[in-house]
């Protein structure tokens, strides 16, 4: 029977060492997707005219008439000090952005009104990379994963009025699943068959664009944008099944990662001689937050001994619903026969939904006070000789400020916690980008 415990907990032992891996919010969420959203603090939903409309609003692709297509990379990385803690690290994120715009040439009262958009990001060296760690352990929540994962969101668009017009798609990413089938023999010697799969999930996303300059001069110039984003998360299902001495053992791991909450986004812009202003306002329900930690049930009864084994317990995170405001602004510096210059400046803040820490988690967040500025050159051509499409090169830069916070724990908090007796950190993200993109648009 001793023999027979050792090998119950080995099995327990690799099973454990196999479940741990992941959580949240998305590069895009976190930092924006082109340079030019980026550098204006991510106020683009009343703008949504370039390569990133099917992200920062599907319906700003049906008012564009001839094809786009764009090309470029981001960098993030970070600078993260604990607090009564030691901070952990957070990787830096690199990848390749593509995007474009290809309106449809049907006929009649559909000509120039449809139009497919597609926003794209490819992480480097990896489709998907989740971590999940022990829901005591010192944790960036929503920051630990971001950038991890593919993110593709095509769409379609259509103007049913020269004033507004609606969009839709799905953002799509990758998910996993698998098993772990063991036997143990009789030395003690464990045979296993590993098996997993990545598989696509889907989450809506859905756009309305409303110029109304089109029937008003009087406010040419405004327009109003309204988005929609559902949730969507990664899920991690692992069940390690085997059996002992005849009886089965099946050790279930299950964990949500890469959470991006509901989001209601309404934006405002007015463009005015050089000059182009916007604000955004998000409603982000993160009260849906699932617990990030990892959950482990196990299923094995030994026949006449009273051995019970416990699941893991989850605690609720209890996160809240939090209003993220954004504004930008875009300024034609110069313009010239061979080409236009813009610059661009944003400021954003984006409240932190995670509670205080006064419990056993220890869930490192903060506020996000955003700043971003970019450049735009729009390539003409050189003299005499004009390209038969513009050349748009952007690059841009952001700086997010996390100030400190710190949470003293609870008395009735172990005091081996590792977040006993505060726990805090304090630092700054930051993001840069460049692209190059053609709207085959030349006259």
């Amino acid at each position: 029977m001793r023999r027979l415990h050792l090998r119950v907990i080995l099995f327990a032992a690799i099973a454990l060492s196999v479940g741990r891996g992941a959580a949240h919010a998305d590069v895009l969420y976190t930092y924006g997707y082109t340079p030019r959203g980026i550098g204006m603090g991510g106020a683009m939903t009343a703008v949504a005219d370039d390569m990133g409309a099917a992200y920062y609003n599907p319906a700003g692709a049906a008012f564009q008439t001839k094809p786009l297509i764009g090309l470029g990379y981001l960098y993030t990385g970070s600078e993260m000090k604990g607090i009564g803690v030691r901070a952990p690290s957070l990787a830096t994120t690199y990848g390749v952005l593509f995007g474009t715009i290809l309106p449809i040439p049907f006929g009649g009262f559909l000509t120039d009104r449809v139009a497919f958009g597609l926003a794209s990001f490819f992480p480097n060296g990896l489709l998907l990379g989740i971590e999940v760690p022990y829901a005591t352990s010192p944790q960036y929540v929503l920051l630990q994963n971001s950038g991890r994962s593919l993110s593709f969101i095509p769409t379609f668009s259509i103007k049913l009025l020269d004033i507004l017009s609606i969009g839709g798609g799905v953002q799509t990413f990758d998910n996993t699943s698998g098993s772990w089938h063991a036997r143990i023999n009789q030395d003690g010697s464990i045979q296993a068959t590993v098996t997993q799969e990545m598989i696509g999930s889907y989450a809506a996303t859905a756009g309305l664009m409303f110029r109304p300059g089109a029937y008003w001069s009087e406010v040419d110039g405004l327009r109003f944008g309204f988005v929609f984003r559902d949730s969507f998360f990664t899920s991690y299902k692992i069940p390690v099944a085997t059996s002992v001495g005849g009886v089965p053992l099946v050790v279930e791991f299950n964990a949500t990662s890469l959470y991006t909450p509901r989001q209601y986004v309404a934006g405002l812009s007015y463009a005015t001689g050089n000059w182009l202003f916007a604000v955004d306002g998000s409603y982000n329900e993160w009260s849906e937050f699932p617990h990030p930690s990892l959950d482990v049930s196990v299923h094995f009864k030994i026949p006449v001994l009273p051995i019970a084994f416990r699941d893991s317990v989850a605690e609720a995170p209890h996160f809240h619903d939090t209003v993220t405001v954004k504004t930008g602004a875009e300024v034609t510096a110069w313009r010239g026969n061979d080409g236009v210059f813009m610059t661009r400046f944003g400021l954003g803040y984006d409240p932190s939904p995670v509670p205080p820490q006064r419990g056993n988690t220890n869930f490192l967040d903060t506020d996000r006070w955003i700043g971003g500025v970019s450049v735009g050159w729009r390539w003409l051509g050189v003299g005499t000789y004009k390209f038969s499409a513009p050349l748009v090169f952007d690059l841009g830069g952001q700086l997010q400020y996390l100030p400190a916070r710190v949470t003293e724990k609870a008395d009735t908090v172990d005091p081996t916690n590792p977040g006993y007796p505060r726990v805090g950190f304090q630092g700054w993200l930051y993001a840069v980008g460049g692209t190059l993109s053609i709207p085959f648009d030349y006259e």
